[in-house]
């Protein structure tokens, strides 16, 4: 199977204290990214709904948030506005994973996140995404 290089370089490069979050409700979809990311050395934590995805990201300060929308107990857009508008938290990049197109984008964007991608997930435009936003510690 063809992997652009960014794939590669995603799971080549040493993210040294690099922590990736996973948020989603769906044990499908958490598996899917821990699949995504199982060669590159990042560590990967997940939450099932929006409350335990900010009690997480306080406690454990991840480097780069993965979201899907729509989650019980707190939707993660307001997951999202909350740590955008914490002063300790702002700074963390939010990617929100959605189902409905541009419905769903429009509820993104207005939620402060940083970027999103659409469901069926591409596992290049993935790992793309999280290197893009990762701290580059090498």
């Amino acid at each position: 199977m063809f992997f652009p290089s960014f794939c590669k370089d995603l799971e080549a490069q040493k993210f040294t204290n690099a922590k990736i979050l996973l948020i989603d409700d769906i044990d499908m979809f958490l598996y899917m990214q821990k699949t995504f990311l199982k060669l590159s050395s990042v560590n990967l934590f997940a939450a099932r709904n929006g409350l335990e995805a900010l009690e997480s990201t306080r406690k454990e300060r991840p480097s780069l948030i993965f979201m899907g929308l729509h989650m019980p107990t707190m939707d993660d857009a307001v997951c999202c506005a909350r740590i955008k508008a914490d002063r300790g938290l702002k700074s963390l990049p939010v990617v929100m994973i959605t189902s409905k197109g541009k419905e769903d984008q429009e509820i993104c964007i207005k939620s402060g996140c940083d970027a999103f991608l659409t469901k069926p997930l591409d596992r290049a435009r993935y790992l793309a995404t999280a290197l893009k936003y990762l701290p580059d510690t090498n």
